[in-house]
């Protein structure tokens, strides 16, 4: 049976089990967990305790179990720390009862946290090639080190930030089927395909979205272990929620994708809004 998740990101809260418990009062099974929420001690017993209570499952992502001090996981510039926190979110993932977490891949720039807002630290970017290399490099640790044959690790395709190409990872489409191809070298390696990134990156590179995912999905359906659905102008990541008629919807409808669990992760919305939007898209052709 395939699960539609809704992320708890499309909620502001401080603590993410009220979140969660907020979602499942409203109906929802399915949640992703994700950041935009504070650290506290009981967060894994909470979400236990809720996962029982109300039947929920969960996938993993992100900045999830939030971090004691904000930071920024960067597989490029960030090594040390977004490895430690990898294994933690991998191990917490477990313990919930999701064999997966994921995160994006990092950028060649020091960005600050994004509860400052979309900044830099520093301008001067690593060299694209040189920070792609030490990418993979840490993704071999990764799959070496700290994801065991039970869990699956998924990148994330990124956008240009800030308009920048040369700022993100695993963004243009040389980039995202790089990425693919290196991950057959591990079963349990996947990318989770973000559609809503997807736009932003087609926006700045000219390229034709629509024709790209097709041919990503032919060649790389095994894979993509998730799907991201949020819909923006191609300018700002606005975490939209799609409307009719949406081609991120006929994406993830697809029959290659039929069983790939796919997650809607809009924000900015009241908690009526999400769900009746969530429901109503859960009894569509697409995902019923």
């Amino acid at each position: 049976m395939r699960r539609v998740y809704l992320s708890s990101s499309c909620l502001r809260g401080e603590r993410i089990g009220d979140v969660v418990e907020t979602l499942a009062r409203a109906g929802v099974k399915d949640i992703e967990l994700s950041g935009g929420t504070s650290h506290y001690e009981s967060i894994v017993d909470d979400l236990l305790r809720l996962k029982e209570e109300y039947g929920l499952h969960y996938l993993v992502h992100g900045y999830f179990p939030p971090p004691m001090e904000d930071f920024v996981i960067d597989l490029v510039r960030g090594r040390e720390r977004a490895m430690e926190f990898i294994g933690g979110a991998l191990e917490t993932a477990m313990r919930l009862g999701c064999d997966m977490y994921s995160t994006h891949a990092g950028f060649t720039v020091d960005v600050l946290p994004l509860t400052r807002g979309e900044t830099l630290a520093e301008q001067s970017p690593v060299d694209k090639r040189e920070a792609t290399e030490i990418f993979y490099n840490n993704i071999q640790s990764i799959m070496d080190l700290i994801v065991g044959p039970e869990a699956r690790f998924a990148v994330e395709n990124m956008y240009p930030l800030m308009g920048r190409a040369d700022y993100s990872i695993v963004s243009s489409p040389e980039e995202i089927l790089e990425f693919l191809e290196f991950s057959r070298r591990w079963p349990n390696l996947g990318l989770l395909l973000d559609l809503g990134h997807l736009n932003l990156a087609a926006a700045v590179g000219g390229f034709d979205k629509g024709v790209f995912v097709r041919d990503v999905i032919r060649k790389y359906g095994d894979r993509i272990f998730e799907i991201h659905i949020s819909e923006n102008d191609g300018k700002a990541d606005s975490h939209d929620i799609p409307g009719e008629g949406s081609w991120q919807l006929e994406v993830a409808g697809g029959e290659v994708l039929r069983d790939v669990p796919a997650t809607f992760e809009w924000r900015g919305e009241d908690i009526a809004t999400v769900t009746e939007r969530y429901g109503e898209l859960l009894k569509s052709p697409v995902f019923a």
